[in-house]
């Protein structure tokens, strides 16, 4: 979702595609959601696919 509003030309800051993200996450992932949400280490969407990375490890 967030590639396609790129492309059309939208603009997201950093803080906006990751809430985008944490909001588009299903239930199952509701105990992640909030850990990233209150995660300070977690600002850009980089930090957030590294997050991810390590959940699945």
């Amino acid at each position: 979702m967030i590639r396609e509003l790129k492309i059309s030309g939208h603009v997201f800051t950093d803080k906006q595609q990751v809430e985008v993200v944490i909001k588009s996450l299903p239930k199952s992932y509701e105990p992640m959601t909030v850990n990233m949400t209150h995660e300070k280490g977690v600002k850009t969407f980089d930090d957030m696919v590294c997050h991810f990375e390590l959940e699945v490890k």
